[in-house]
């Protein structure tokens, strides 16, 4: 039983990594099977959520891999660990009408949201019940605040100012 697991294991990481399916090419199966989703200014492309990065499907949301700005590269780099984790963990990327990426990251209310849990346990040291009364008190203010065009999003460079006033101090180091 373990060896069939091992085998199945290095079969699926083989397929995967390969782009191959039963001995055909990811771009022959794009060939003979064209992607039913058309996205255009009629049927524009949602963007992308930070889960999609490494997507490798060809329907609906197709290929994806986060390109995140060389500024914000993650731990140990010295640089904006806050603007990396939002940008890692919560941040849409906004993307074309056709479906591909422009570079530009945003967050929705509830990518928002979910950035607000770590950051009251991470600066306030809120959690559970705590946090949940903070945020069913401020959130909804804080949100429609920033979110100045009132279409549900912000971008995500702006999300320092968000979290310093929905935290009550301008002043807060954001790490």
């Amino acid at each position: 039983k373990f060896s069939i697991a091992i085998v199945a294991l290095v079969g699926a990481t083989s397929a995967r990594h390969h782009h191959h399916h039963r001995g055909v090419s990811l771009s022959q199966l794009e060939d003979s099977h064209p992607i039913a989703t058309k996205w255009d200014k009629k049927n524009p492309h949602p963007g992308f959520e930070a889960n999609h990065d490494d997507f490798e499907g060809t329907e609906g949301f197709g290929n994806y891999d986060r390109v995140v700005p060389a500024h914000f590269d993650g731990p140990g780099s010295g640089d904006d660990q806050f603007m990396n984790s939002m940008l890692t963990k919560y941040a849409v990327e906004e993307s074309t009408p056709e479906g591909k990426p422009t570079g530009r990251f945003f967050l929705r209310y509830l990518n928002a949201k979910m950035a607000a849990y770590e950051i009251l346990d991470t600066h306030l040291g809120l959690r559970g019940k705590e946090a949940e009364d903070y945020l069913n008190k401020y959130f909804d203010k804080t949100f429609r605040h920033f979110d100045t065009a009132d279409d549900g999003k912000i971008e995500a460079d702006r999300m320092s100012g968000f979290f310093r006033f929905l935290c009550g101090n301008m002043q807060i180091t954001l790490h």
